[in-house]
């Protein structure tokens, strides 16, 4: 099993809640991309202190293209967040 096949492995079973961990009570994974996840994150920081985390956009892109999207969840989750964010402001 390649390490993508496994990524997807875990992922799946993470999202139809097969571990048991606290963060998934809160979450649901189910309905949601990761775009979708960054603009929720976004409005929960927002309105719960007014501030907004700082994610280095372009870095995660330059290094996203170095290991061959393999970060691709995160740099669809930071652009939905600063999506957001720039809606918010």
């Amino acid at each position: 099993m390649d390490l993508k096949a496994f990524h997807d492995y875990v992922k799946k079973n993470y999202e139809n809640s097969q571990y048991d961990n606290e963060y998934s009570k809160f979450h649901d994974y189910n309905s949601n991309t990761d775009f979708n996840l960054g603009v929720k994150q976004a409005k929960d920081d927002f309105y719960s202190n007014k501030h907004f985390k700082i994610y280095p956009l372009y870095l995660i892109k330059l290094t996203n293209k170095l290991f061959n999207n393999r970060l691709y969840e995160i740099v669809d989750f930071i652009s939905g967040y600063n999506y957001e964010k720039r809606k918010l402001k």
